[in-house]
């Protein structure tokens, strides 16, 4: 048996397992550091309150605007006949 090792070589199972656990643990902390996405994530969660203000809104006012709507319809249409 070669009891000799390569640089960079595992020796054992047991050093294979050690070393994707030092690379897996590596790449979580990577992760949890990393916040590039953090801007997009903050920019669509604010289009999202935007979108469901603004249909909150129209629902709630919506009917108001169209008798606005209707009231100018209706006097430009009896200036139009006289």
């Amino acid at each position: 048996m070669n009891t000799r090792r390569e640089p960079g070589s595992c020796h054992t199972d047991r050093d294979a397992v050690s070393l994707m656990e030092d690379s897996m643990r590596a790449m979580v902390i990577r992760l949890a550091k990393d916040d590039a996405g953090q801007d997009l994530i903050e920019y669509a969660l604010l289009a999202a309150f935007v979108a469901l203000g603004s249909v909150v809104a129209l629902q709630t006012l919506g009917p108001a605007i169209k008798g606005l709507f209707d009231t100018v319809v209706t006097k430009i249409g009896l200036a139009s006949t006289h």
